[in-house]
């Protein structure tokens, strides 16, 4: 009996070291910014084979270890005002060491109101500004959202940068992408960037002012959204904006999608953006409501999407000195500049634009309802397919007048008006053209750019009835005798031929002109360029645009004579201009 009970001692004893058998685990914790790391609170929490939990704290170098019984572990670390983190499945059947962990600091969350200083702030949790409240943040403000967090302003919101010290909204980790803002208050966005959002960079419910911001690689989630900016009740005016490289899955605005009661774009770049789907029918900018006025701004670079998507209950778009240009589409035997496909009759009236270089045809009207379109001082270059495209169910009620429509598939697909593009008589300059002044020669654009070079037959070739707008797509004066044969006759294109340049135009207006204060030589450049100025003239800045809007070259304390090597500048036009204290002199350079 005693040899019995001694074989059941030691058998327990046995069974029960193997399941009490330990494990020493060490390892490090740091504390985000932070040079002193203890008291951080480190959580065993064994899963396998049964559940059972201990912990430890860090000491100030963030060191930690501890004997655990044997198993599988989800290990957590926290400690106040800092995220949590944790290593789930961790093996802990024999001694080691975990890999080093970093808590980040916790950041705004909740309500916010008030003013926000200059600095980086992490947004770790869903943020708001009540109603009846102001949120303003500061030039200078940085807010990093972690992932999926967003910003609801329901009262308003004031994002206001200034020169070289923007208002950003971007993400915590490159890696990972933040939900956007919804504005529902009167908010307004200037000197802002919006970048690297998931559900629309910013969804307006309001009149929201945008102006002289930037919205870049953001895309939405949404079939309702745009890439950019998601207008859902209210007629804004976006002016002076960038955007850049913004993307959608679905059939609706790469960049902007519009369903509220119109919209207006003034002085605005739109590069690089895509529908990322087969077959797609949406556009750069989708409008589905109201108007749509569009002056002075650039569609360029678009790969798979139209320009501009009109449809819905829009009833009219106007163009004045817009340019489309390498817009690609693929896999769709469709225009790549306008789509009009409203539901009720539409009229569009395009006037001073250039649509060159880019897939398929210039326009497509597929509406089954009767519709207008105006075409005035525009040129259509180099389109393979036809100007305009016309469905068997559309009609249309054209008016096409001093335009030079060159090198592309055909005029329009069906139904062209008698006579339309056959050479009847001579314009004033004694070209030959139809009867409705519109001509078919080599626009002669200046290599790199779409603006006139010397001896172009549409150089004072337009007419000067329809023009609403006193400069070009630049902000170069128009109307200007481009041939100077003492006719003042407005070009046709979005680019005035010869004429000074009192403002850039895309993204910057409102500018005095001084140009006896600068000098550029040699213009044209080739490899270095030197930028002489007055001694009488207190320069504060000088900035190389080109005529997309990019700032090219900066120098925010230029001497009387900057040398600037041009080699790393691609050939074309280019803007120079000087800021001073009192006035500021805009020159056009040409790199060869």
């Amino acid at each position: 009996m005693k040899v019995k009970l001694l074989l059941t001692s030691l058998l327990l004893s046995c069974v029960c070291g193997l399941w009490a058998q330990t494990a020493t685990i060490s390892g490090r914790v740091l504390l985000e910014n932070q040079t002193d790391h203890r008291n951080v609170r480190v959580l065993f929490v064994r899963t396998a084979p049964s559940a059972l939990t201990d912990s430890a704290f860090s000491d100030s170098a963030g060191n930690f270890s501890k004997v655990v019984q044997t198993g599988i572990y989800t290990v957590s670390y926290s400690k106040t005002a800092y995220l949590t983190a944790s290593r789930p499945n961790q093996n802990c059947y024999s001694s080691g060491s975990l890999a080093d962990t970093t808590l980040l600091a916790k950041g705004l969350e909740g309500s916010l109101s008030g003013t926000l200083a200059s600095g980086n702030y992490r947004v770790s949790a869903n943020i708001q500004v009540d109603s009846g409240t102001t949120l303003t943040l500061m030039p200078g403000t940085r807010l990093r959202f972690m992932e999926g967090k967003s910003l609801t302003a329901i009262g308003s919101l004031i994002a206001k940068g200034s020169l070289g010290d923007s208002v950003y909204f971007t993400t915590d980790n490159p890696l990972t992408r933040w939900n956007g803002i919804s504005v529902t208050g009167n908010s307004e966005f200037k000197l802002a960037v919006v970048e690297l959002s998931q559900n629309s960079a910013v969804t307006s419910w309001n009149m929201n002012i945008f102006s002289r911001s930037t919205f870049r690689n953001n895309t939405t989630t949404t079939s309702y959204g745009g890439g950019a900016i998601n207008i859902r009740s209210s007629s804004p005016i976006i002016d002076s904006m960038a955007f850049v490289n913004n993307k959608t899955p679905f059939n609706t605005g790469a960049a902007i999608f519009a369903n509220g009661f119109g919209l207006t774009i003034n002085h605005c770049v739109f590069s690089g953006h895509e529908i990322t789907k087969n077959n797609p029918w949406g556009g750069v900018v989708y409008i589905g409501k109201g108007e749509l006025n569009v002056k002075n701004t650039v569609f360029m670079n678009a790969v798979n999407t139209y320009g501009i998507f009109a449809t819905g209950t829009t009833k009219k778009v106007i163009l004045e000195n817009v340019l489309f240009v390498n817009n690609i589409l693929a896999n769709n035997a469709s225009g790549t500049t306008i789509v009009i496909d409203a539901v009720d009759s539409m009229e569009v009236i395009m006037t001073n634009t250039t649509i060159a270089d880019n897939g398929q045809s210039a326009i497509t009207m597929r509406s089954g309802r009767p519709n207008r379109l105006f075409m005035t001082n525009c040129i259509v270059s180099s389109q393979p397919d036809w100007v305009v495209q016309v469905s068997n169910s559309c009609l249309v009620q054209y008016e096409l007048k001093n335009c030079n429509f060159w090198n592309n598939g055909g005029l329009i697909s069906i139904n062209a008006p008698a006579l339309l593009g056959t050479n009847v008589t001579k314009n004033a300059n004694g070209d030959s053209c139809d009867a409705w002044g519109n001509i078919s020669f080599d626009p002669k654009f200046q290599a790199g750019t779409w603006m006139l070079s010397p001896g172009s037959k549409c150089i004072d070739a337009g007419t000067n009835s329809v023009v609403t707008l006193n400069s070009d797509l630049i902000g170069k004066p128009r109307i200007f005798d481009g041939d100077h044969d003492g006719d003042t006759i407005v070009d046709m294109g979005a680019f005035e031929f010869d004429s000074i340049a009192t403002s850039t135009g895309i993204g910057m207006h409102k500018h005095v002109n001084a140009n006896n204060e600068m000098q550029l030589y040699p213009n044209p450049a080739h490899d270095v360029l030197y930028i002489l100025l007055s001694d009488k003239y207190t320069a504060t800045s000088l900035e190389i645009i080109s005529i997309t809007g990019q700032t090219v070259y900066s120098n925010p304390n230029p001497d009387t004579k900057t040398e600037i090597n041009t080699t790393g500048l691609a050939k074309g036009i280019y803007i120079v201009k000087v800021s001073g204290t009192e006035s500021t002199s805009v020159k056009r350079l040409i790199l060869e």
